[in-house]
C-alpha cells in the first residue's frame, strides 16, 4: 500500500432519531492501543450513554474490529465499519454513542442512525491522503535559494526549516517518487555545487482540496 486515506483530523457530529441522540466521533489512530484509548476517552465523556459502539480499521496487519455494545447484532458496529470501508479510510477509529430516547428504532432505524452519525463525523473530519515521502537536507548559495525553493514546489515538496549562514541550509520534504528527479534538478540549478542528503522516509498527509488537487498545506 503506497498511499492511503485517513481522517484529516479528529471530529464529531450529532443527530437525533426519534428522541435518541447519536453522537459520532472519529480520530486517526495507529494501533489497537490508540483505538482503545479513544474509546475509553469517549466513555468517560459520556458515562450515562446507553451504548458506546466502535469500529476501527488499521493498515498494520489489515486489522478491522467493531462492537455493537449491546445493540442487536449487525445493527451498529458493522454499519459504522462499513463507513470506514466505503470511504477507504485506514488508521481510523469511530465511536458512536447513543442516549436512548425511549422509542425503539427497529433494525433498519438503528443501521441508518449509526451509519449517519459515523458518516457525518467523517464528513466533518475531512480526508488526508498519506503518501510515502522523504525528508532531505541541502545547502546552496544565496542566489540559488529562490530557484531551489520554486523547484521544490513543482515536485510537490515543501520546506520545513532553513538557516542562513555563509550558505543557505534548509530541510525539505517531498514525495518519495520525486526524490530522484528533484536531486537531478538540484544538480542542474546549482551546477553540481549542491546535492540532497536523505534523512528519513515516512508518511506525510496531503489534504484533498475542493478542486481535487492535493496539497500538504
Amino acid at each position: 500500500m503506497n498511499e492511503y486515506k485517513t481522517p484529516g483530523r479528529e471530529a464529531s457530529a450529532e443527530l437525533t432519531e426519534r428522541k435518541s441522540r447519536f453522537i459520532g466521533y472519529v480520530r486517526p489512530v495507529q494501533d489497537p492501543k490508540g483505538a482503545a484509548c479513544f474509546l475509553a476517552e469517549i466513555k468517560s465523556l459520556h458515562p450515562q450513554a446507553r451504548h458506546h459502539v466502535y469500529a476501527y480499521r488499521l493498515r498494520d496487519g489489515q486489522l478491522c474490529r467493531f462492537s455493537d455494545d449491546g445493540e442487536p447484532q449487525g445493527t451498529a458496529g458493522k454499519p459504522v465499519l462499513d463507513i470506514l470501508t466505503g470511504r477507504e479510510l485506514w488508521d481510523a477509529c469511530f465511536v458512536v454513542v447513543r442516549y436512548f430516547g425511549g422509542i425503539l428504532l427497529g433494525t433498519g432505524g438503528l443501521v441508518r442512525a449509526y451509519s449517519q452519525a459515523a458518516a457525518q463525523a467523517a464528513q466533518a473530519a475531512g480526508t488526508a491522503l498519506m503518501r510515502p515521502c522523504v525528508r532531505v537536507s541541502l545547502d546552496c548559495e544565496y542566489h540559488q535559494y529562490g530557484k531551489l525553493a520554486s523547484a521544490l514546489a513543482l515536485f510537490d515538496g515543501w520546506e520545513e526549516e532553513s538557516g542562513f549562514g555563509e550558505r543557505v541550509q534548509f530541510r525539505a520534504v517531498l514525495p518519495a517518487e520525486q526524490k530522484t528527479a528533484f536531486a537531478r534538478q538540484v544538480q542542474e540549478l546549482t551546477g553540481g555545487q549542491s546535492k540532497i542528503i536523505e534523512e528519513e522516509e515516512k508518511y506525510f498527509p496531503f489534504a484533498a482540496g475542493e478542486n481535487g488537487n492535493l496539497s500538504n498545506k
